[in-house]
């Protein structure tokens, strides 16, 4: 990437900027889904609990989904 003026530096460190942070957001769901994956495999003791468990898990996928999106709408605007 060629930067010809300071505005186009200034639009690549936001976009690094706004990156880093989505990758942050998505390592901390990354990381509850994995607790909760080992709690479904370990600690739960009735399908209801296993079920609970899921439904966070799949709500954890969901966000990760929407921080993905908002992060590539919020670096192809800048």
């Amino acid at each position: 990437m060629i930067i010809k003026k300071p505005s186009d530096a200034a639009n690549a460190y936001r976009r690094l900027d706004v990156m880093i942070s989505a990758l942050s957001e998505i390592d901390d769901r990354l990381q509850k889904m994995r607790e909760l994956a080992i709690e479904a495999a370990v600690d739960a003791e009735t399908d209801g609990e296993r079920v609970a468990l899921d439904t966070q898990f799949q709500q954890l996928k969901r966000e990760i989904d929407e921080i993905s999106l908002l992060a590539r709408s919020d670096t192809t605007m800048a």
